[in-house]
């Protein structure tokens, strides 16, 4: 079971983000290393229940799925139910994020299809951060220069 080690609010980018329990990836300098163990935190049905409120405050614009890993979830038609029913409570302007270390080659289909961004590749000590302009002016900074970002679906209305 997916399980949500909590949640913060991000005001730069307007978005609330939500730390996922569980990586098999071990980064070496991983940013969040006390999120790489499976089973910790709420089950994800019972986080979306507590915290529906949140995401319709119009505080957010985005709701970033960080981690641990989404991907390495051993149970991908779960990973797709979460998707699914996180997408259905939120506002239709509202645009969903994951952050995974996986490539964009090897996130499934059925993953991209509730996703509105994609933030890919591992994290890698050695190099730089990478910064990307977002389409509202702000700048976000990748971890490390590999990564990359991708707009999956076209933009939403701001509503």
């Amino acid at each position: 079971m997916i399980r949500i080690i909590g949640s913060e609010i991000n005001l730069r980018h307007r978005a609330l983000e939500v730390y996922v329990s569980g990586c098999t990836r071990a980064c070496p300098g991983c940013h969040n290393p006390e999120a790489q163990a499976f089973g910790n935190g709420m089950r994800w049905d019972k986080w979306l229940t507590a915290n529906r409120y949140k995401l319709a405050t119009g505080t957010f614009r985005n709701v970033w799925i960080l981690g641990g890993d989404l991907l390495c979830q051993p149970e991908p038609a779960e990973v797709e139910e979460f998707l699914r029913s996180l997408r259905h409570i939120m506002p239709e302007e509202m645009d969903l994020w994951l952050w995974t270390g996986a490539y964009r080659k090897d996130v499934p289909s059925s993953v991209l299809r509730h996703i509105d961004w994609l933030k890919t590749g591992p994290y890698v000590r050695d190099l730089p951060e990478k910064s990307v302009a977002l389409p509202d002016g702000t700048d976000l900074a990748l971890a490390s220069e590999n990564q990359e970002l991708f707009r999956v679906s076209p933009p939403r209305p701001l509503g």
